[in-house]
């Protein structure tokens, strides 16, 4: 016996898994529409509110039974749909119980968001932050260790900095020689904090533009 998955592309409807025994030539699966099937429409947009063009969404259902129930993904075959100019997108059907939508664009690569977290599923507004370009330079190199940013609640934001083909992401980044590499953060921080043996010695408002590397000589 084989057991035996389908799933619709183009809702994300999935069935199974069906117990199918070897050789067998008359089998017939029957795919049903999933009771909480429906129209998810909403616009995506930037923390300061500028629409995000030609993001990339995708409705994932691992969050339904795991990873292990994702299906393959077949060539030629489109999982998603993409934002307009406005960056408003739609799923005309889109089976919603245990589906979250995946976000993929070069402003902020990718994110998730939970369909369960969100009463109106036709008048969704999805916002996204930036990520923007931060660099820092000590005139000192004894003066931090390491560097990181807070949001406007005081939350540290994730720092991330490229090495080659290599991502590495974490709440704080290091000095090399007096120097950090180019990190990217959200566009909503707004505190640098400078940090050595675990006590903070210089804070700073911090306010970055998205598209524009902001070098800081401390």
């Amino acid at each position: 016996e084989y057991a035996v998955r389908a799933h619709d592309p183009a809702t994300a409807t999935q069935g199974g898994p069906w117990r199918c025994p070897a050789g067998a030539g008359d089998v017939e699966l029957v795919l049903a529409s999933e009771p909480e099937t429906r129209r998810v429409a909403g616009r995506l947009v930037t923390a300061s509110g500028v629409p995000i063009p030609d993001a990339w969404i995708v409705g994932r259902r691992g969050a339904l039974d795991g990873a292990a129930a994702e299906p393959p993904h077949v060539a030629n075959v489109p999982l998603g749909t993409r934002t307009d100019a406005d960056g408003r997108f739609e799923f005309p059907a889109l089976a919603t119980r245990g589906t979250m939508l995946e976000l993929q664009h070069e402003w902020f690569f990718i994110r998730h968001v939970r369909l369960d977290e969100h009463d109106d599923l036709e008048h969704l507004e999805l916002v996204e932050p930036v990520l923007c370009e931060l660099q820092i330079e000590l005139q000192d190199p004894e003066l931090a260790a390491s560097v990181v940013v807070l949001d406007e609640s005081g939350a540290e934001l994730e720092l991330l900095e490229s090495w080659g083909v290599f991502l590495s992401a974490g709440e704080a980044a290091s000095f090399q020689d007096g120097k950090t590499s180019v990190l990217r953060v959200k566009e909503t921080a707004r505190t640098l904090v400078l940090r050595k043996d675990g006590e903070d010695v210089l804070r700073r408002p911090l306010a970055l533009e998205p598209g524009r590397l902001v070098a800081l000589r401390l």
